[in-house]
């Protein structure tokens, strides 16, 4: 018996989100012509045919969730076609809790809309009744906060916030990883590559200058560099003569691989895991707890009283040290 061609199976034949592929086939017009012609033709190639039962009982049963309450939220980015995998767990984490919560979820890129008024229309017009924005290396405009019409909360690490914000806890990721060393290795080297405009880099290097000066005179060392750092930085780190090396990600850490014989370490690790050293920043528990503070401020209860702003942190979780 032949296997039924489903809609996540053009999704990820097109690389697109599941939800575009629906929105892609009915004809809608928010969906850029290209991207409708990309899933048209992987659809093609599949051999996808819809299911005209499925397509009623599947309509039938949003429609009812639709009139019964608001369950729609929305996660928004500058991007998802081309997001970093950041992003991706973000969203998982996003999904998961909002499945856990009865709530529907739908994506949203700006690149997608000729306008951000464009796109403010379409999520008022769609039921939306909260929105998740996922931080990028592409900001997204600030007239998006002030504008929109249904509470938002923000997830990353990237970049400092007016309003409601989760995000790992990158202070305690440099004060466990490198507590942990310590109690293994004489001699640590920072290797950090540091972007001046990212929030993300003025707390992992200033948690490490605190370490530093706390440690013992000479046990912590750091190689601060542009975000692309020259032969010359390296030689520098390797001067030091390590016994272990932490750096910001994986990267970095390939940057080194071939020109030191100490551990190499990050402070943000990307999934899978296996055989990896370093800390998980836990990005999908960071979706999921974002949902949650959306869902108390679409309740109207607030962790904090305005004009406080509202900041929640997840604790990394330690790799493999050895």
């Amino acid at each position: 018996m032949t296997q039924r061609i489903t809609q996540k199976d053009i999704a990820r034949k097109a690389g697109v989100d599941a939800s575009t592929v629906s929105l892609a086939l009915s004809g809608h017009p928010r969906i850029p012509t290209t991207t409708r012609a990309r899933v048209e033709a992987a659809a093609e190639e599949l051999g996808y045919r819809p299911d005209p039962a499925l397509a009623s009982i599947a309509a039938a049963r949003w429609k009812g969730r639709r009139n019964a309450k608001g369950t729609t939220l929305a996660f928004l980015v500058d991007d998802l076609e081309t997001a970093e995998i950041e992003l991706k767990l973000y969203l998982d984490g996003v999904r998961q809790q909002a499945d856990l919560l009865g709530y529907r979820v739908e994506t949203f890129s700006l690149s997608d809309y000729p306008s951000l008024e464009a796109l403010l229309r379409v999520i008022r017009t769609r039921g939306i009744r909260g929105t998740v924005v996922g931080q990028s290396r592409k900001e997204l405009p600030s007239e998006l906060f002030k504008a929109s019409a249904t509470p938002v909360v923000q997830c990353g690490f990237l970049r400092e916030v007016e309003g409601e914000i989760v995000r790992p806890d990158l202070r305690l990721a440099v004060v466990e990883m490198l507590t942990r060393l310590q109690l293994k290795h004489k001699r640590i080297a920072c290797f950090l590559p540091i972007e001046k405009d990212l929030h993300s880099d003025r707390i992992i290097l200033g948690s490490v200058l605190v370490e530093a000066k706390m440690a013992p005179r000479g046990r912590i060392r750091s190689v601060v560099t542009p975000r692309s750092p020259s032969p010359a930085d390296i030689d520098a780190l390797c001067a030091l003569d390590p016994d272990a090396i932490i750096t910001i990600n994986e990267k970095h850490k390939k940057l080194l691989d071939n020109r030191v014989q100490c551990p190499v370490l990050t402070l943000h690790t990307l999934p899978p895991f296996e055989e990896k050293q370093g800390m998980d920043l836990r990005l999908t528990e960071v979706g999921r707890a974002s949902v949650n503070l959306l869902e108390m401020k679409m309740r109207n209860l607030p962790l904090a009283t305005a004009p406080y702003r509202q900041t929640l942190l997840i604790e990394p979780r330690p790799l493999e040290l050895d």
